[in-house]
């Protein structure tokens, strides 16, 4: 079973991602995750092992990011993953038609993000039901303030 390689592995445990899930997943079925920003998605791709019912979209900004991505689910033949670059920016034509998903996550992305209440109201718009995001814990002044925040959030390595 893929999941016992994972974990042989030396996978640790997926964390926030894998917390978000189960929380919701108990109340109505989750069949469609996005997941924003994943980066290397070893949550998201621990995940989708789990659950080859689950629909797991992983993004990221960087295109390269993504291709590694893929290449590890092509590797781990996980067909439940889709890969694909996603600017919350300016998320384009595609994303706008799409039919939206159970649950978006993102750890640790927003604070990256310059105009993150524009890339809030996206990721609000791509969810039909739950969305979970994880920001690093810093005051109202610091995240009003470019360089304290900047400041509270250099020491989150991802």
């Amino acid at each position: 079973m893929q999941t016992v390689a994972l974990l042989e592995a030396g996978w640790r445990d997926p964390g926030e991602v894998l917390a978000a899930f189960a929380e919701v997943h108990t109340q109505r079925p989750v069949r469609r995750l996005l997941s924003i920003g994943a980066g290397s998605a070893l949550p998201e791709t621990y995940l989708a092992a789990l659950h080859p019912e689950l629909e797991v979209v992983l993004t990221d900004l960087d295109p390269q990011q993504v291709a590694r991505t893929r290449r590890r689910a092509d590797r781990m033949r996980l067909s439940n993953i889709t890969t694909t670059p996603l600017d919350l920016l300016a998320p384009g034509p595609a994303w706008r038609d799409d039919p939206g998903y159970d649950l978006v996550v993102g750890i640790e992305v927003l604070e990256h993000i310059d105009d993150d209440a524009t890339a809030a109201a996206t990721i609000a718009s791509l969810s039909r039901r739950y969305v979970y995001q994880l920001v690093p814990r810093a005051t109202p002044a610091e995240l009003a303030d470019p360089v304290a925040r900047r400041r509270a959030c250099r020491n989150h390595h991802h």
